[in-house]
């Protein structure tokens, strides 16, 4: 009995800095905080080796107690000039909710970038007009 609760204390802290560990590689940045909602971002390599480009891959947090609606777009940079743009992205969040991934529209794929590009304190990731206003409810 005593073996197996070992084992089992053992398995669940192997998971948890496993875990931690997996967490801590996405290198995790800020971009952008406005009247409660904060938006973090991660670069990822493709799965296909013939893909050119990376994954830029966003997480908006909603921090408050109302439903909010956060509209921005986001610009690169390099060379303190602007290689591109996205169209306006225009997100509704219940409170406290947090939404990520491919299926949100949180997640964009970039041709012209490199983790080189990414790593160079010539490029710049830019939250472009970001704009944070409460209202009733999300509608989807």
């Amino acid at each position: 009995m005593k073996t197996v609760f070992k084992l089992s204390i053992f398995f669940v802290a192997f998971f948890f800095v496993f875990s931690l560990h997996s967490y801590a590689q996405k290198n995790i940045k800020e971009l952008a905080s406005e009247n409660g909602v904060k938006i973090v971002y991660f670069w990822k390599k493709l799965k296909d080796d013939k893909a050119k480009g990376l994954e830029l891959c966003m997480e908006i947090t909603n921090t408050n107690e109302f439903p909010a609606e956060a509209v921005f777009s986001f610009a690169i940079n390099r060379n303190k000039e602007q290689k591109s743009k996205s169209d306006e992205i225009r997100k509704c969040l219940k409170p406290q909710q947090i939404m990520r991934g491919r299926k949100k529209g949180l997640s964009f794929l970039i041709d012209e970038v490199s983790m080189a590009d990414v790593k160079s304190d010539r490029f710049e990731l830019l939250i472009l007009d970001l704009e944070v206003k409460q209202v009733v409810k999300c509608t989807k």
